[in-house]
């Protein structure tokens, strides 16, 4: 599905290949950064985008959605978590596995586009009170994440299918080179520097090949 045919969302940044000069850098903590892409934010509307936010994202390869997801921390940590936060510390197996998605389409000369949706609207209803006396109280509440993400996934499951990244997810998972990377990288003794992490990186750039 593409992202015109998605309510209310925007354009908040996009994904970049890595200059060859800046690769392999050494972290604070003594590892070698195994990060092959990086993410530039271009959102320019009212929003803090370092402030915790109930929204639902779509990462878009050439105007059509390939993941949704929900988020309920900051947007600069979110797309951090996709770019040079799934290669570094102890990354999920999702997250380090999308990284080198997005780098083998980037490397194809495809757009990888980052778009999101805010969920802060607030209900107010009645419930009954704490106490009998009470009687029925007044409350106002915001959405709950997971509820609005599943609400965007079943649409998505209606309309059209759920996003091809989606659908990995829940099967087989992502491509068994990008899992057995992802395993070698666990395996790593800390700090993650030396000849076998450097080999794993030599793996890593090349994964765009396989």
């Amino acid at each position: 599905m593409n992202i015109s045919e998605v309510n209310k969302t925007q354009k908040v940044g996009y994904f970049y290949l890595i200059e060859d000069n800046k690769l392999g850098k050494k972290t604070s903590e003594g590892n070698l950064h195994f990060a092959v892409i990086d993410y530039k934010n271009t959102y320019t509307g009212n929003r803090r985008v370092s402030k915790r936010a109930l929204l639902i994202y779509c990462i878009c390869v050439d105007g059509n959605v390939k993941k949704i997801g929900y988020n309920n921390s900051s947007l600069s940590q979110l797309t951090s978590g996709y770019a040079k936060g799934a290669m570094t510390g102890e990354p999920g197996s999702n997250r380090f596995s999308i990284h080198l998605e997005i780098y083998k389409l980037l490397k194809k000369g495809q757009k990888v586009e980052f778009y999101a949706r805010w969920f802060d609207e607030r209900f107010k209803t009645k419930i009954d009170g704490v106490f009998k006396k009470d009687g029925q109280e007044p409350i106002s509440s915001l959405l709950n994440a997971i509820d609005v993400e599943n609400f965007v996934k079943n649409k998505f499951e209606k309309e059209a299918n759920l996003p091809d990244w989606n659908l990995q997810e829940q099967s087989e998972g992502y491509s068994t080179v990008a899992k057995e990377l992802y395993g070698a990288y666990k395996s790593l003794r800390k700090p993650r520097w030396g000849n076998k992490a450097s080999e794993l990186f030599e793996r890593i750039k090349n994964f765009y090949k396989s």
